[in-house]
């Protein structure tokens, strides 16, 4: 030790300049001899401070001036953007704890409590996802997000399925964040579509409408976006194909029809079309086909009827002579009035 002891009159000991040892808390605050930064003196602050060490130390001093920092501070220099960090613990709980162990780990509990009243450990996943879909006003940045960017939290729809739809439901309360809710609309509006089968076409119209008015706001939720109400989405071009069928579509003559189409009928065709182009699976295919039974069936079976009557009348266009078919048709299958109907009704499942 000999040799050391004449290093405490050489040596120079880096101290406070009333004698005391620097802490961390007195570096980063005193005005004298410190970096004078302007920090909260609460316990929260005290513990993100040194949680944060390894990475404030290579933190320009200039970015800590300009105002008070507290805990949300100090944390945010190990998770910059804690909402990302939330629904990315949220698509992976397990995996999120395992890689952010350690002072991360702890920087992400102390947003979470501080921001959104959340223990992630102690509360989980399940409770996120129901204060997400209650629409609790901290949470709406939360689901703002996850709206712009849920390709990025493909597991995040799960967690929410999980949240309980509210016991008593208020007649104007916001259900659209429930996927439950949504999953629940589409089993309803399934049966409700399969159950026109038989219907008349004026029946067929206004249950349509009915459902379209109950059930299109759904085609601005989320889960549309996501592909999630196929069913919703189908109501669309159903309840045009609706309209459409309700106006009465003929002419004294056969080009008087043929202009009409081009006009304005053709997108009846069209509209039967996109009414299925978006299903997936045989169920939702049988109940669309079945309201197509009902609606747009009939509508061509009467536009065939009446093209057949036209060309016998007349002829078919640029020709003189009435040239009627040898036999009639078998089954379901129309006369072509040019191809239209036939391809229309082979879009329906058995026909």
């Amino acid at each position: 030790m000999q040799p050391l002891a004449e290093l405490q009159y050489r040596g120079l000991f880096w101290s406070q300049l009333n004698g005391r040892d620097w802490t961390l808390n007195a570096f980063l605050s005193s005005s004298r001899g410190g970096l004078n930064l302007d920090l909260s003196a609460d316990q929260a602050t005290q513990q993100a401070m040194h949680r944060a060490l390894d990475v404030l130390i290579d933190t320009p001093v200039d970015a800590l001036k300009g105002w008070r920092l507290e805990a949300a501070d100090f944390d945010a220099l190990l998770s910059s953007d804690p909402i990302r960090d939330l629904l990315t613990w949220m698509n992976d709980p397990e995996g999120s704890a395992q890689e952010w162990q350690g002072a991360r780990w702890d920087a992400f509990s102390s947003r979470c409590k501080a921001d959104w009243k959340l223990d992630p450990k102690a509360d989980g996943v399940l409770v996120a996802a129901e204060h997400i879909s209650e629409g609790r006003r901290e949470w709406n940045a939360v689901w703002e997000r996850y709206q712009s960017g849920w390709r990025s939290f493909p597991k995040v729809i799960e967690r929410l399925r999980l949240a309980s739809l509210p016991v008593v439901q208020d007649l104007f309360a916001d259900l659209s964040r429930y996927p439950r809710r949504n999953d629940e609309a589409e089993d309803s509006l399934r049966s409700s579509l399969a159950g026109l089968a038989g219907a008349s076409q004026t029946e067929a119209v206004t249950k349509l409408q009915g459902l379209e008015q109950e059930h299109g706001p759904r085609r601005r939720w989320l889960w549309a976006q996501m592909g999630q109400a196929p069913l919703a989405q189908a109501l669309e071009p159903l309840t045009r194909l609706a309209v459409l069928t309700g106006k009465p579509f003929g002419g004294q003559h056969l080009e008087d029809m043929i202009d009409a189409y081009r006009a304005e009928f053709w997108r009846a065709d069209a509209a039967a079309r996109q009414a299925l182009a978006g299903l997936r699976t045989k169920a939702d295919t049988d109940a669309v086909s079945a309201a197509l039974r009902a609606l747009y069936v009939p509508w061509l079976e009467e536009a065939n009827q009446r093209f057949q009557e036209l060309v016998r009348k007349e002829g078919y266009p640029g020709s003189r002579v009435v040239k009627e078919p040898a036999t009639r048709p078998a089954g379901n299958a129309c006369c072509s009035w040019t191809g239209c109907a036939t391809t229309s009704l082979r879009i329906l499942p058995g026909f």
